[in-house]
Parts: structure tokens; sequence; C-alpha cells
């Protein structure tokens, strides 16, 4: 739900949705439909998650997070990232766990705290680029940082990632 209107959207787990337009009022609602109780001839909308975007941002990705134990209706958190500071070349990294993790890019590494957002922005970046990339978390009962996974990638001005 947008300001008063109620876009028909899919949530896909693993991608962005579609984007839809913030409202004056900046507040983004996922809602459900339900019959009204009261009339089967009408609809009722539960708030599932709301999302309250700045006053300025014109460009945001909402994350939803499922929440460990409902909220009244709500079921879901919220974290809103602005996307203008964004731009092609950049790799925005969003940590959801609990467990800090780091990205090794060559030399360069990007440390991204639990439940924080860091973004890499590789300098003089101007035609694609081979890097190496190798991706860790921090094993709290062994002290020490463990491989997730690693593999060059390339590195394109135009692109972003996340």
């Amino acid at each position: 739900m947008s300001g008063k209107d109620v876009v028909d959207l899919e949530l896909p787990r693993f991608m962005a949705s579609k984007p839809v337009r913030i409202p004056e009022d900046g507040v983004i609602r996922i809602v459900r439909e339900i019959p009204d109780p009261e009339d089967d001839t009408k609809v009722k909308y539960l708030v599932l998650a709301e999302a309250t975007i700045a006053a300025g941002v014109d460009e945001a990705l909402i994350i939803l997070l499922p929440l460990p134990e409902p909220k009244g209706n709500l079921i879901f958190a919220t974290m809103v990232q602005d996307l203008a500071s964004f731009k092609g070349g950049d790799r925005m990294f969003i940590n959801l766990s609990k467990t800090p993790v780091r990205i090794k890019f060559g030399e360069t590494i990007v440390n991204v705290a639990p439940k924080k957002v860091n973004i890499y922005r590789p300098k003089n970046l101007a035609r694609p680029t081979n890097m190496p990339v190798m991706y860790e978390f921090y094993h709290s009962v062994q002290t020490r940082w463990r491989m997730i996974t690693a593999s060059p990638i390339v590195l394109r001005p135009t692109r972003r990632g996340l």
C-alpha cells in the first residue's frame, strides 16, 4: 500500500520486487487483503509490515525481516536503505545475521557488522576489472575468521551489486 493506493506486488524471496512509488507521507505498508467481517461486499487490509521513507529520499530499498514473534498484525520488521549514494561499480553488502562478516576484494577488506550495511566503492574503476573476492564470517567459538566462499569476479563501472 503506497499512500491510499494499493499496488499488487509479488515479493520475491531472493531478489528485489518491482519498484513502487514513494507516497508523499513516505509510508509504505505491506498489506494482505481480507474479507470485511461486517460487509461481505467489502475488503479490509491487514498491515503485515510498515516502512517509513525519510523526506528527500527518492530511491530506497526496503528489506523485510521476519519478526521472531508477531507484534499485533505485523509479522515483518523493515530496514530502509537509501540508494542515492549507490552508484555504478559499487557493491552493497547487507549483513542480516548476528555474526560479523567481511569481504576481501584483493587487498581491500570491507567489514560489515551484524544488522548493518556497508558499500564498497572501487577506486579508479574505468573499465571492467577482474578481481579476486573472498567472503568470511567471524567464528566466535574458534575466535577466528572462517571463509564462506572465494572466487574471481568482474567489477564493471556501470553495474551495481547487492
